[in-house]
């Protein structure tokens, strides 16, 4: 009897250790990721009154509907990593192990390369499919937060940050030695990476 699996949002394999600043910033954000993307948002407005004078209105909340992101091609690539197309021309790589680790249902994609060779993109574009009748929705995916990052970008986003090396390696409870050899050419951990979108992310939305 074939197993059938269908994730609907986006789950994070949990990292052990010694919870670090930076672990817990990558915690931090990924527990708000699917709250915020959902949350409506609200919108303070004013009318003119006839005399001219400004009356206040009730807060309203204005509803954004997300189009559905589709898939159109999916090329499996070392350990859990997929190179994905989407109908919008886009391409990425997506490391989808944690979104497997999650769930006991998934244990054969994580440990059968084979099986997991097999993955296809589902009619209509919304999930992938692999020949156990496993699913994983393209929301599943979308939801997990890109874990690899250069140094080019790494140094990139310091900049845009207005971090100094000192002020990050407070920041991520990190030597400043290593934040420097982030900065030219040490390969950069997923959780690093995370901790330093985060950051962006939050910063743009205070901004905003």
């Amino acid at each position: 009897m074939r197993t059938h699996s269908r994730l609907k949002i986006g789950v994070y394999a949990s990292v052990p250790g010694v919870l670090s600043a930076g672990i817990i910033l990558v915690l931090e954000w990924c527990t708000g990721l699917l709250r915020t993307r959902r949350s409506p948002r609200l919108t303070s407005v004013r009318s003119t009154g006839s005399k001219g004078g400004d009356r206040a209105v009730q807060p309203e909340v204005v509803l954004v509907e997300r189009k559905p992101a589709r898939l159109k091609e999916v090329v499996p690539l070392s350990g859990r990593t997929l190179r994905l197309v989407w109908d919008d021309g886009a391409s990425e790589l997506r490391d989808i192990f944690p979104i497997l680790a999650n769930h006991r249902s998934l244990v054969r994609l994580r440990e059968d390369d084979r099986l997991f060779a097999t993955v296809r993109v589902k009619a209509g574009g919304l999930a992938l499919e692999w020949e156990d009748g496993t699913e994983v929705t393209t929301q599943a995916i979308r939801s997990l937060p890109r874990s690899s990052m250069d140094n080019r970008e790494f140094r990139n986003l310091m900049d845009d940050l207005h971090l100094s090396v000192e002020a990050l390696s407070v920041t991520l409870g990190l030597s400043r030695r290593l934040i420097a050899d982030y900065r030219r050419d040490k390969s950069i951990p997923k959780h690093i990476a995370l901790a330093l979108r985060y950051l962006a992310e939050r910063r743009e939305r205070a901004v905003f």
